[in-house]
């Protein structure tokens, strides 16, 4: 949570606290006080505390960019957010921006991705595809393969997710409301002096081998569930298994 939304979070509560909800009329009219003095000392006003409450989520990716970067926009896309990645000295960061509640969702919905990316890598490593790569090299191009198979198939998984949450039906409607949101968010990221530059694309992994790996990515992708997160519901998200 940055340091707005905890601003907002302490001035809500300090304007709950009225005669009405049981505090005394000395500790309503301290509460009171103390929201203007924040407020003042902030600059905040009251508009400023009525509009869109925006968040950013950061996790870093690693120290070089995968196959899998081309899934965090998908993500983005699903949770109503923009992401961009982000080179620090510790190596790659995603970044999602958006309304503190559709940041939350993109946050969920990468853990889940992320962790099922990983098992189902670690396993496919297991196996006779991966291990009859006698090379550093060859190993590293089968390992790709994997990924850009299993964000192609999850791409896809999500995209038809996008339609049942937002109950269009059909694909242009849901990329005309794509194209205002990343528009609007990115002009609000913007506003605080950030500038976007597309990257170079990745190199594509070859070899004859390459077919059974990225298969085998996509396989694992279409087990993963993600109904919970797709469903529309006023309860929280249930955890994944």
């Amino acid at each position: 949570m940055n340091n707005l939304a905890k601003l907002r979070t302490r001035l809500a509560a300090l304007r709950a606290m009225t005669t009405d909800r049981g505090c005394t009329e000395a500790e309503a009219m301290a509460a009171a006080e103390k929201a203007a003095a924040l407020m003042s000392e902030h600059g905040l006003t009251e508009e400023d505390l009525s509009a869109p409450a925006y968040e950013e989520y950061r996790v870093r990716l690693g120290s070089k960019r995968t196959p899998l970067d081309a899934l965090w926009t998908r993500v983005a896309d699903f949770a109503n957010c923009i992401c961009y990645l982000e080179h620090r000295h510790d190596g790659w960061h995603c970044v999602y921006f958006g309304l503190d509640r559709d940041v939350l969702i993109a946050e969920y919905v990468h853990d889940v991705m992320r962790r099922a990316a990983d098992a189902g890598l670690a396993l496919f490593r297991k196996g006779h595809v991966y291990k009859r790569r006698r090379t550093a090299k060859t190993r590293s191009h089968a390992s790709r393969a994997y990924l850009e198979g299993f964000v192609a198939s999850m791409r896809d998984r999500l995209w038809h997710g996008l339609w049942r949450r937002h109950s269009l039906p059909i694909p242009d409607d849901l990329n005309e409301l794509l194209r205002q949101n990343s528009a609007r968010l990115r002009a609000k990221v913007e506003e605080k002096g950030a500038r976007f530059q597309a990257l170079p694309k990745l190199g594509r992994p070859s070899g004859a081998f390459c077919g059974d790996a990225a298969v085998a990515g996509a396989k694992a992708a279409s087990a993963v569930p993600i109904d919970a997160p797709v469903e529309t519901s006023t309860q929280a998200p249930r955890a994944l298994t």
